[in-house]
């Protein structure tokens, strides 16, 4: 079934839908901030106040450094599932 208003049915017009011009001129570069240094050191030494179950003022943290990783943690940790269950 179709349902009618009564009102005929106009054409209307197809108005053109304007595309993106594709620029040729590199885009400026965008500035990423560095992660908040300071941020990230005390949440590292909350984690090890609380891993010690001290407090913050309790413990002294002389340096914190990268080390750098000789494989994927994800392969890692299969290894060690892998001995787990032959053990």
């Amino acid at each position: 079934k179709t349902l009618s208003t009564g009102k005929p049915k106009t054409a209307e017009k197809a108005q053109p839908v304007e595309q993106p011009v594709a620029s040729t001129t590199p885009a400026a570069p965008v500035a990423v901030e560095a992660p908040d240094q300071g941020e990230l050191i005390a949440v590292i030494a909350a984690a090890v106040a609380a891993s010690l179950g001290k407090d913050i003022p309790e413990i002294r943290i002389a340096s914190i450094r990268r080390v750098p990783q000789q494989s994927i943690p994800w392969r890692e940790i299969g290894k060690q599932e892998q001995l787990l269950g032959r053990l």
